[in-house]
């Protein structure tokens, strides 16, 4: 399995066993994420994706299809930063917050 097209990088990947636990699915330097014993499975397949900022997406019903491509329901959310910065200019003690 390949995450592609997402915003941020896949920190974590896993797949939803029959049993309703999450099974984690490494990721070898290659970006494909393979699950040896016991498999996923057949599909359809519900998948976890955590993206090195916490940021969660779950999707789900993604079918099995042997060297093809399945587009996702959803979209990692975009990376905000919040900085706190004092700035000349603005009155002792003031700050700004940039995002």
């Amino acid at each position: 399995m390949q995450v592609r097209n997402h915003r941020n990088p896949v920190a974590r990947f896993r797949v939803l066993a029959e049993g309703g636990a999450w099974i984690e699915v490494p990721a070898p330097t290659t970006n494909y994420f393979v699950q040896s014993e016991p498999g996923m499975g057949p599909g359809p397949y519900q998948f976890r994706v955590t993206d090195s900022y916490g940021n969660v997406l779950i999707d789900s019903s993604i079918p099995h299809l042997e060297n093809g491509t399945v587009s996702g329901a959803g979209q990692i959310p975009a990376r905000t930063v919040a900085h706190t910065v004092s700035s000349i200019g603005l009155p002792s003690g003031s700050s700004t917050t940039l995002s």
